[in-house]
C-alpha cells in the first residue's frame, strides 16, 4: 500500500527577513524526521518587501516548491488559495514564524481516523509564550466560539492538519468569510457536516511582531463576523445542492481552481465567459465527465463578441463594455439599446455553441441578468436556443449573502429598473443553485 502524500502550506506576507532561513530550517527538520513532503506551497499575499523574489529563488532550488501570488494581503485568502491548489492526501498549514515538525509526526497517524487535527494553543498541556495581549485575545475569541457558535474545540487559528477529502473541498468553496475568520468558518462547517476533529498541544512563541496591522485585522475580523452572522441567522438556510462555478475563462488561476472543484465533485455546472474563452480552454473542459455547462453572459467586462459598430450603446470609447455601475445607470436613463443587448447576448451564446459547448444553463457575470429588462431578454434567448435552465433570482439573493452591502444596494437598483421597465416575469426555467467563485482570490 502506497504512503499518503503530504502537502504543506505556508502563507507569506512581508516575511523577507526570515523567509529563506525558516524554510530551510523546516526542510532540514523534515529530513531529520525521515519524512517526505510531496509539495510545499508558498502563498505570497500583498507583500511590499522582497518576499516574492525570495520565493522564486527557493522554487528554483527545490523542485517540489509551488508558488502562488495574491494581489492583496489576506491570511484567509492565502490559506484558501493554498488549499485549493493542494494535491496531497494530507494537508498541513503552518506559519513562517511558527511550524512544528513534531506536530506533523503526531498528526500523521491520527489522520487515518480523523479529518482535522488542530494544534491548540489553549489546551492544558500547551505552552503559549506570546505576549499577554495576544493570549487574552485568543482566550476571548475562543470563549466566543464556544458560547455563540457552539464550537466543541478550544482553538481554530492554530496550525492544522487536514485530510484532503471531498467534504473538505466542498467546505472550502462554501465558506463565505474572506479574511481573518476563514479558517474558523472552514473548521466549524466541516465539523458540523461530519468531519471528525481532534486537537494536539503545542508550544507557541513570538519570533517577530504580527505583519498585519492590528487596526486592519480588527476591521477585517469585524467584516467577517457580519458575514458569518448574516449567513447564519438573518437568512434561512439554502437547501439546494446544485453548485455552479462561475467565471471560467477569466484567468488561468480561476480556470484551474474551477477544474479542481469539478474533479473533486464540488461543482456540477461550470459557467463560461463567452467573450473570454478560447478553443483550447473549451477542449480542457470537454475532458471532464458528468459536468454541465452554462453561458456566463457578460455585458460589463472586457470586449464584446459582436462587431463594435453593431452595438455602440454597449461600449465606451475604448471598445470595452461599460463597468457595472455605469451600465446600470445608462440602462435606467434609457441610453442602452435593448435590441443591441439581445444582439450581443445572442452572439455570445452562438459563440459557445460554435466552440462545441453544449449549454444546459444561462447565468451572467455579476448577476446582470437579474435586472429588468435584461431578465426578459435572457428568457427569450433561452427559449430560442433550447436552453432548459436559467439561474434563479433566489440563487442570486443567496449568493449575495456573503456581501451584505451588495445585498442591500442591489434592491433599490432592482426596484428602480422595475419601475422603469416593468417587473420580471416568473419562468419554469429558473434553477436554484449555489454559486461559488473558485480561485477568485487570484483576481484583483
Amino acid at each position: 500500500m502506497s504512503q499518503p502524500t503530504i502537502s504543506v502550506i505556508f502563507p507569506v506576507h512581508n516575511e523577507a527577513a526570515i523567509l529563506t532561513r525558516q524554510i530551510k530550517t523546516f526542510l532540514s527538520q523534515v529530513k531529520v524526521a525521515g519524512l517526505k513532503i510531496s509539495e510545499l506551497i508558498l502563498v505570497e499575499n500583498g507583500s511590499t518587501d522582497r518576499s516574492w523574489q525570495l520565493i522564486r529563488s527557493l522554487r528554483r532550488r527545490y523542485h517540489f516548491i509551488k508558488s502562488l501570488r495574491l494581489p492583496r494581503a489576506s491570511y484567509g485568502q492565502a490559506m484558501k488559495a493554498g488549499l485549493v491548489a493542494a494535491k496531497g492526501d494530507y494537508i498541513f498549514i503552518f506559519n513562517i514564524d511558527f511550524f512544528d515538525v513534531n506536530f506533523l509526526l503526531q498528526a500523521l497517524p491520527l489522520l487515518k481516523t480523523n479529518d482535522i487535527i488542530i494544534g491548540s494553543k489553549t489546551l492544558f498541556a500547551s505552552q503559549d509564550l506570546r505576549s499577554h495581549f495576544r493570549r487574552l485575545l485568543t482566550y476571548l475569541f475562543n470563549v466566543f466560539l464556544r458560547l455563540v457558535l457552539n464550537y466543541p474545540g478550544t482553538d481554530t487559528h492554530g496550525i492544522k492538519a487536514l485530510k484532503n477529502t471531498p467534504l473538505l473541498r466542498y467546505c472550502i468553496h462554501r465558506s463565505r468569510t474572506q479574511n481573518e475568520l476563514f479558517d474558523t468558518e472552514l473548521i466549524i462547517r466541516a465539523h458540523r457536516w461530519g468531519a471528525v476533529l481532534t486537537e494536539l498541544p503545542v508550544t507557541v512563541t513570538e519570533m517577530r511582531p504580527t505583519r498585519y496591522p492590528w487596526v486592519r485585522r480588527i476591521w477585517l475580523t469585524f467584516q467577517d463576523l457580519i458575514i458569518a452572522f448574516w449567513s447564519k441567522y438573518l437568512i434561512p438556510n439554502f437547501s439546494e445542492r446544485i453548485v455552479t462555478g462561475d467565471d471560467y475563462g477569466r484567468s488561468p488561476e480561476i480556470n484551474q481552481a474551477i477544474i479542481s472543484a469539478a474533479q473533486s465533485g464540488i461543482v456540477q455546472i461550470i459557467s463560461i465567459l463567452p467573450n473570454k474563452i478560447s478553443p483550447s480552454q473549451v477542449k480542457t473542459l470537454q475532458r471532464l465527465k458528468s459536468i454541465h455547462f452554462s453561458a456566463h453572459i457578460n455585458l460589463i467586462e472586457d470586449q464584446p463578441v459582436s462587431p463594435l459598430d453593431q452595438i455602440p450603446s454597449l461600449i465606451n470609447q475604448t471598445g470595452h463594455f461599460w463597468p457595472l455601475s455605469q451600465f446600470l445607470l445608462r440602462l435606467f436613463l434609457g441610453l442602452v439599446d435593448l435590441k443591441e443587448v439581445r444582439f450581443e447576448l445572442d452572439h455570445q451564446i452562438k459563440r459557445l455553441c460554435t466552440l462545441g459547448v453544449k449549454l444546459d444553463h444561462l447565468d451572467s457575470h455579476r448577476h446582470i441578468h437579474l435586472f429588468p429588462p435584461i431578465w426578459n431578454i435572457v428568457l427569450k434567448l433561452a427559449g430560442q436556443h433550447n436552453i432548459p435552465h436559467i439561474r434563479s433570482r433566489r440563487s442570486i439573493h443567496h449568493a449575495l449573502k456573503s456581501h451584505p452591502w451588495k445585498f442591500f444596494v442591489h434592491w433599490p437598483i432592482f426596484w428602480a429598473l422595475s419601475l422603469r421597465y416593468g417587473n420580471n416575469r416568473h419562468s419554469s426555467k429558473e434553477l436554484d443553485e449555489i454559486v461559488i467563485h473558485p480561485g477568485a482570490a487570484y483576481y484583483d
